[in-house]
């Protein structure tokens, strides 16, 4: 191609209030909205709000650009020309140098905290083991033999796979750790059509306590006791209309289920990924209501909360309490909500924004995965302490990258992978 035939410019697209551009390389008559030779990344003009650290800091606008490509074009263009109307305040040259995130010492995780997440993680992969024809209950060596995670005098002692209508959704599992006596309750994400049916029903239904709902003869039954009521009237409160359904159904037989351990004075640990993290969630706030301190960590989770609900949420687990002391350097203690996403997982800003009367937000204290490469290290976790709605709002410019959309494998990118390895036969590989 001839110089000054070929341009690499902006070509806007987006809302009227929020414009976002594609970086791309066109013919230099053809008109703006016309299709490009190539999109070598996206320009966002309006600079997302600044972590907590980063106040001192001058916002950043957005730039995702394909190096090696943009590389390329310069050297057949020679010189870069953006649109004579937009500008950009960074050369593409400058630009081309990676970026590197400088982070102050305080926002790396210790190691002890990184083992907590690690360990969480594992029973949230495990829940994905009940799709294996080999799985069974017991020892964790012989209940899941496609994953290699072992704890001693440790057991998968119950599963459960609600069946509503000929479809089921809130698969999980049940397992004990008698030397630490600890209930570990980790739910699955999404698999059947039963649960891709609750994820995608995202209207918003009023939220109360499933406990509050719950007949006084099954709790004498199961001997269901509240240690103390933490409950308090949520007005205005509303939940991802999908997915609580399916947990009220569900949710009945796993209160069952865990009692016993808790009135042996076992400690309860629930965790999840992707739905399962909504599940967790919500099975939390359950036992938050009832007086018990659950450690509660979700990976990859989605949005379920509108933000009254969230606020309400913060409280009941008192967020920002806990995003104090783990800021000083405490671990992840009993009774704390800790929700951890990568950097690039477009899951967890699902439900998008909708409405402004609707939307849906996160609550919790939040940690950030960074990288691909697993199992990711301390200098890959970053944390951002309580989780703030509006902050989470400001990801939704991020659905207008391609590059957001081609990256689906950060869902799975949390210090393992998590969901689905191929469940061929173990024993051929023991033979």
């Amino acid at each position: 191609m001839t110089k000054g035939l070929v341009r690499i410019r902006l070509a806007r697209f987006g809302r009227v209030d929020q414009p976002v551009y594609n970086i791309v390389v066109t013919k230099k008559r053809l008109a703006r909205d016309q299709k490009p030779i190539e999109v070598l990344g996206t320009y966002n003009p309006i600079a997302p709000p600044l972590k907590p650290w980063e106040k001192k800091q001058k916002p950043a606008k957005h730039i995702e650009l394909d190096f090696d490509r943009t590389k390329y074009w310069l050297s057949v263009v020679i010189s870069s020309t953006f649109d004579d109307k937009t500008t950009v305040n960074t050369s593409i040259v400058n630009v081309l140098k990676k970026p590197s995130r400088e982070l102050p010492d305080q926002s790396m995780l210790n190691l002890s905290l990184l083992d907590q997440f690690k360990e969480q993680v594992h029973w949230s992969q495990l829940a994905y083991c009940t799709i294996s024809p080999y799985f069974k209950t017991g020892p964790l060596d012989q209940a899941c033999i496609v994953y290699d995670f072992q704890k001693k005098n440790t057991a998968i002692e119950k599963h459960f796979m609600p069946i509503f209508n000929g479809i089921h959704s809130g698969t999980g599992i049940l397992g004990v750790d008698h030397d630490d006596k600890v209930v570990h309750l980790s739910f699955r994400g999404t698999i059947t059509p039963g649960d891709w049916k609750s994820d995608l029903n995202i209207g918003q239904c009023s939220y109360s306590p499933v406990i509050s709902t719950i007949s006084d003869s099954f709790k004498r039954k199961h001997k269901i006791k509240s240690i103390g009521n933490k409950m308090r009237p949520c007005d205005g409160c509303l939940v991802h209309c999908g997915i609580y359904r399916s947990f009220e159904k569900f949710i009945p037989k796993v209160f069952a289920m865990v009692q016993p351990y808790l009135n042996d004075g076992y400690s309860l640990e629930i965790t999840g990924h992707s739905l399962g993290g909504a599940y967790a969630q919500l099975a939390g706030m359950e036992y938050r209501v009832m007086g018990y301190q659950p450690k509660v960590v979700t990976f990859g989770q989605l949005r379920i909360t509108n933000p009254k609900l969230s606020q309400w949420s913060d409280e009941l687990f008192e967020s920002e309490r806990f995003a104090k002391l783990i800021e000083k350097g405490s671990l992840i203690l009993k009774g704390s909500y800790i929700r951890v996403v990568h950097q690039s997982d477009f899951i967890t800003r699902f439900p998008p924004r909708i409405h402004p009367l609707k939307d849906f937000s996160h609550s919790g204290v939040t940690f950030e995965v960074l990288g691909y490469d697993l199992p990711q290290n301390m200098s890959n976790v970053l944390f951002l302490g309580k989780g703030d709605p509006e902050r989470d709002w400001s990801c939704n410019s991020d659905f207008t990258s391609i590059k957001t959309y081609t990256l689906a494998i950060a869902h799975t990118a949390y210090f393992i992978p998590i969901p689905l390895p191929a469940f061929d036969d173990p024993m051929e590989e023991i033979q």
